[in-house]
């Protein structure tokens, strides 16, 4: 109802780079390698804060930007193979799949420069090419 006539200031990559790079610096600066799910949330908009991603002030946080773009905050994390969401004990917690520690631009890179949007693979038939 009305997302779809939101004007965005930023483009969907420079968003979906800014998101990811607070994401994993997020999850990085914990002790383990998780963080919960509304601490996530939290963080995220407050580190980012400054960034105007929105003329109006009540869309102005990436929660927001990931809510109408994305659905949640769960799927968004679900559409990406480097995190990886788990409900323990009733909390909600996000995984950075890091285990050899690659820098946070490879790992950003590796999730926007896919071929599609999702980690399914396209099938060409050779045989029915016409």
């Amino acid at each position: 109802m009305g997302h779809n006539q939101i004007k965005w200031t930023i483009s969907e990559e420079k968003a979906l780079r800014l998101i990811h790079r607070t994401m994993i610096d997020l999850i990085r600066s914990q002790s383990k390698n998780y963080i919960s799910l509304n601490e996530l949330a939290f963080l995220l908009n407050n580190r980012t804060r400054s960034c105007h991603i929105h003329p109006q002030k009540k869309h102005n946080r990436l929660t927001k930007y990931i809510a109408i773009k994305y659905g949640s905050l769960p799927k968004f994390i679900d559409a990406y193979d480097i995190y990886r969401y788990a409900k323990i004990n009733k909390n909600d917690y996000v995984y950075l799949n890091d285990d050899n520690n690659i820098t946070s631009d490879d790992l950003i890179d590796s999730c926007i420069d896919r071929i599609t949007p999702n980690s399914d693979w396209v099938m060409i038939d050779e045989n029915n090419i016409s």
